[in-house]
């Protein structure tokens, strides 16, 4: 589990898993429908490939919810950069930044932009789907939040495009407590 300092009051707590493995499980689609549709949709697109081409996503097709919450951007050839296609509406209301055409590096807190670059490089090194829990208050003061960050590949090798998108929750989930709760006593062993 990893920690990066918000301010001196706030923290952020991550705990990523595998999208495939965390929407195996029947309760946690049933508990975030709006993302389980989402990827079914990616799903649907990639077939039998590691993920679908950008070109077969269309936003539009996406639960009018998630749209506003969701992100996409470019991947650098390497890896070593990401910058931002689209920036939701309500992320904009969020965070109070317009990051469209920006880097990752330029989000504030530099806190939260190491946060976000560090979960792009995973997808982009793994080349699988993840979902990231976040508790604190990184984006809503009073509920956490679900991202489902999900390659893109206009090659069939290569990432080259992420989509991510948001859910908002009431705090504490009790998928997120269980998982929590073993990662803590894992790492105290």
């Amino acid at each position: 589990m990893s920690s990066y300092e918000i301010s001196r009051l706030q923290k952020l707590d991550i705990l990523i898993d595998d999208a495939t493995a965390f929407f195996s499980v029947k309760e946690n689609c049933t508990k975030f429908p709006l993302l389980f549709s989402v990827f079914n949709y990616w799903n649907d697109k990639r077939g039998d490939k590691f993920a679908p081409n950008y070109s077969q996503i269309e936003l539009r097709d996406l639960p009018i919810d998630v749209i506003p919450r969701s992100v996409v951007v470019d991947v650098q050839s390497d890896g070593s950069d990401f910058r931002f296609r689209f920036w939701g509406t309500k992320v904009v209301d969020s965070t109070g930044q317009e990051m469209t055409g920006k880097s990752v590096t330029d989000i504030l807190p530099k806190s939260l932009s190491k946060k976000a670059f560090d979960s792009y490089v995973q997808v982009f090194k793994r080349q699988l789907p993840i979902v990231e829990k976040t508790y604190g208050k990184a984006f809503s003061v009073d509920s956490d939040e679900l991202f489902l960050r999900l390659p893109m590949s206009s090659n069939g090798i290569d990432v080259d495009i992420i989509l991510t998108a948001v859910e908002i929750r009431p705090k504490d989930s009790e998928y997120f407590k269980d998982r929590m709760e073993k990662s803590t006593s894992k790492n105290n062993i």
